[in-house]
């Protein structure tokens, strides 16, 4: 696998560790086939649209590896992302209107966060870049270890406190 692609518009998606060497998804959704996933050459796609109840974010939980080396890329609209307990290559997460909780994750690259009118939540985290934006909303951190970090905040606050330390020491 090189890419792990996550499309979910209205759900509330839980990136999870496994200890299988396979991807898995979970999800209850009174209309099925709402989730499509697709293999295209080694980049996984899982794409879906709530269409019962937009406003009612349906869980969603999908498990890869503990240790997955492929980019993860996750975009949402009107869905909550929660990512724990992984090693990833990198990680990129991008919402509207919905949160997102990161939490024990290591990234051998990058770790993108960004949102429109949300809370992110991280803790924990480690990789060389870290990027953080909240257009509308606030930005809670702790334990972060970076080389770069860039934390953006259009009219949100940042709450969270920084120690010196580099990811090579």
């Amino acid at each position: 696998i090189q890419r792990l692609n996550i499309y979910l518009e209205g759900f509330a998606i839980s990136l999870k560790p496994t200890n299988k060497d396979d991807i898995s998804i979970k999800y209850t959704n009174p209309n099925d086939g709402d989730i499509n996933i697709l293999n295209d050459n080694g980049i996984i796609t899982i794409k879906g649209v709530n269409t019962y109840n937009h406003l009612n974010n349906l869980p969603v939980e999908i498990f890869v590896p503990i240790k997955f080396s492929p980019e993860v890329i996750i975009e949402s609209e009107h869905s909550a992302v929660s990512v724990e307990d992984l090693t990833l290559d990198s990680l990129t997460c991008n919402t509207t209107n919905a949160a997102i909780s990161i939490e024990d994750v290591h990234c051998a690259a990058n770790v993108t966060l960004t949102t429109l009118d949300a809370l992110i939540n991280v803790e924990s985290v480690y990789a060389d870049n870290i990027s953080i934006n909240s257009d509308i909303g606030i930005v809670n951190f702790d334990s972060l270890l970076f080389n770069q970090l860039n934390i953006t905040n259009g009219t949100g606050a940042i709450n969270g406190e920084l120690e010196s330390r580099s990811l090579y020491t």
